[in-house]
Parts: structure tokens; C-alpha cells; sequence
């Protein structure tokens, strides 16, 4: 995603003026006698540090919000948890809205696209009533979908 970004040079103006100026740069890679066109993205620290930390935010809210996730699922119930979790995931509205003149939109809509895939995530977890006899299994297959380290667990089960 970050290639994008850059591509639609988000968050350029932390840049100097000389990689404003050159925010793209093509080099010619050569193999076996045939040639091969590569566009490489210049950037700069300030930039690249920018997407770290929205990255970063990211990560934190759809981490730590999953108790109040698994709470809203509980007491409201399942359609409700849904229709938050889809209204929520609403924020890539405002992924497509982001242009280098509104860099900040990319804010909210990683905020909004981590809440609401935090809730989608844990309203899924009742798929694995379904198999009350390989209820673990299913859940191991629902959290692999998400992070690679439960299909481990899934191997050892």
C-alpha cells in the first residue's frame, strides 16, 4: 500500500523541494540480453516515517479495541455487531477520498478500516458454533485468516 501512496504522492510535501522534483526515477536493469524497464519510487525519512506511524496507529486500534468489540457482540448481539463493523469499514470512502492535497484523510480512514475489521473479526468467532465438535478447528481456520501463526496450531492440533 505504501507503493501507492507514494505513487499518488501522499505526504510529498514533508519532502525537500529535490525529491519533490524528482519524485520518480527510472533505472534500466538488463537480462540475459533482454531489457527490463523498473520504476523505482524515491521518497523521503520524513515520509516514510509518516506511513510508519499511521501503520502503527493501525495496528494498536484494531489490537487492543477487542475486548469492547467482543462486549458489543455479546450485549447488542450479532446484527448489531455487523452493521457497526460494516458502517465502520465505511472508512475506505475516505481512503479514496485521500489526495496529495488532503494527505490527512488517510488518518481517519485507517482508523475507521481497523475498528470496523476488528468487529468483523470477532462477530465471525460465532461461525465456530456451528461445528461444536471442531469448534477449535474452525476457530483456527476463521484466526488464520487474519494472522498466519494460528495455521501452526492448526498443524500441532
Amino acid at each position: 500500500m505504501v507503493y501507492i501512496l507514494k505513487n499518488e504522492n501522499i505526504f510529498l510535501d514533508l519532502c525537500d523541494d529535490q525529491v519533490k522534483m524528482n519524485s520518480t526515477n527510472e533505472t534500466l536493469f538488463i537480462y540475459n540480453d533482454t531489457e527490463k524497464k523498473e520504476l523505482t519510487l524515491k521518497g523521503c525519512p520524513e515520509q516514510d516515517k509518516e506511513f510508519a506511524f499511521i501503520y502503527t496507529i493501525t495496528i494498536l486500534i484494531y489490537s487492543i479495541p477487542g475486548i469492547i468489540c467482543g462486549l458489543i457482540l455479546h450485549h447488542a448481539g450479532l446484527v448489531v455487531a455487523r452493521i457497526i463493523g460494516s458502517t465502520l469499514i465505511v472508512g475506505l470512502l475516505a481512503l479514496g477520498l485521500t489526495t496529495q492535497d488532503h494527505s490527512n484523510w488517510l488518518y481517519s480512514a485507517m482508523i475507521f478500516i481497523a475498528l470496523g475489521a476488528c468487529l468483523m473479526r470477532i462477530a465471525a468467532f460465532q461461525f465456530c458454533d456451528l461445528f461444536p465438535k471442531f469448534r477449535s478447528t474452525a476457530l483456527t481456520i476463521i484466526s488464520g485468516t487474519y494472522a498466519a501463526s494460528p495455521g501452526v496450531f492448526l498443524i500441532f492440533q
